[in-house]
């Protein structure tokens, strides 16, 4: 079963949907010409030049991302036929003629495919390398990594949204905020909302604003190196529950327990 992802740049908030999809569409017929690299090879059309920097940071992050979720396995990993292809089209409205044909989002500045281990996007500068190519990269690693099974879509997404270079500055001040006049979406919901139907755009924002947020919680408050024992239980076949008893017996043994701490951490009532 394939993950398509795809999200759209608000502002500076940058909203993912993980799809459950088999996209059976290729790449628009364009004039690509491309660059390999180690794990990657990018295909464009409009400047070598931005192409070669796209592999390179493309390179840069997914040591990074690896090295943050504990990922030992990459030396051997996206090698030669397996590597990742990055398509990066000339312009907008070409991207978004991909996109329609698709039926995916017309908001969508991106996406990855999970089973073709695609990313497409347009070139439109340091919006794609410091955000969206970290973010499409921490989806398919992440997914490489604790598997198709058992993923809330909301750890999915805050994990994406945790490696945005500046994601983090701005994301609980506007949580703080919003809670002044809104209730948080709750946990129950989160875990259960497939937000890939959802068409009321604060409930949208709201999501990615609450899952980062919580992600950023439990890596700031008890480490990075629980967080990812955290995400191996959960490849491992655990329940989140389950999971989250394991990882932290004696401070979040429930969904509950994480969304009351998490809180009491935004000093929300």
């Amino acid at each position: 079963m394939n993950k398509a992802h795809s999200f759209r740049l608000k502002g500076t908030l940058l909203l993912g949907v993980l799809l459950i999809v088999c996209a059976a569409f290729e790449a628009f017929a364009e004039n690509w010409e491309e660059i390999k690299g180690d794990h990657f090879i990018v295909y464009y059309t409009r400047s070598r030049t931005f192409g070669k920097e796209a592999l390179r940071k493309a390179e840069e992050y997914y040591d990074k991302i690896a090295n943050d979720l504990g990922y030992a396995r990459r030396d051997k990993f996206w090698n030669w036929d397996d590597r990742v292809k990055i398509y990066i089209y000339p312009s907008e409205k070409a991207y978004l003629d991909y996109v329609k044909s698709m039926g995916y989002a017309e908001w969508s500045v991106g996406f990855a495919d999970y089973c073709k281990k695609e990313i497409v996007s347009y070139h439109h500068g340091k919006g794609f390398l410091d955000a969206i190519l970290p973010h499409e990269l921490t989806h398919l690693l992440f997914r490489d990594y604790v598997g198709t099974k058992n993923i809330p879509m909301w750890i999915d997404e805050g994990v994406a949204q945790w490696q945005e270079k500046g994601r983090l500055k701005e994301v609980n001040k506007e949580l703080r905020r919003e809670f002044k006049n809104h209730s948080p979406i709750p946990m129950e919901r989160m875990m259960s909302l497939n937000i890939a139907v959802i068409t009321n755009e604060f409930i949208v924002d709201l999501y990615y604003l609450q899952a980062v947020s919580m992600v950023d919680f439990m890596i700031t408050r008890y480490g990075s190196e629980k967080f990812v024992y955290f995400c191996r239980q959960l490849r491992d076949g655990k329940r989140i529950d389950n999971a989250l008893k394991f990882t932290y017996p004696t401070m979040i043994r429930t969904t509950e327990d994480l969304e009351r701490e998490w809180l009491e951490y935004l000093q929300v009532d």
